[in-house]
């Protein structure tokens, strides 16, 4: 169960069983329509992108850098989140029938 509430400090707190996160008043969600994953020894990056409708540009939204160990976790709970989003409402499709794949907008990898 998570439960909001403000903090002493005026910020907000979000409530997770016993866990207490911190987040500032003006926390919004972004949509993300393209996540540009890289890695190496020590790390995973997780780039959060927004392309424009044009397929022009692009804005970088986000980026979360974890450990290759919360990687595999984040893999996993996302695995087992989406085998009960498709018992409930059906098997996701990836793309619609016929749609071109994303256009390559020059970002280098």
């Amino acid at each position: 169960m998570i439960t909001k509430a403000l903090g002493p400090d005026g910020g907000n707190r979000v409530c997770a069983s016993r866990m207490r996160l911190w987040y500032e008043k003006e926390l919004q969600g972004q949509y993300s329509n393209l996540v540009m994953i890289h890695h190496n020894l020590e790390e995973f990056t997780l780039n959060f992108i927004y392309i424009f409708p044009n397929g022009a540009q692009g804005k970088l939204l986000n980026s979360v850098i974890v450990s290759p160990g919360h990687a595999k976790r984040i893999w996993r709970a996302l695995g087992e989140n989406l085998a009960r989003y498709e018992a409930q409402f059906g098997t996701i499709k990836e793309s619609p029938e016929g749609s071109a794949p994303a256009p390559n907008v020059g970002f280098v990898q």
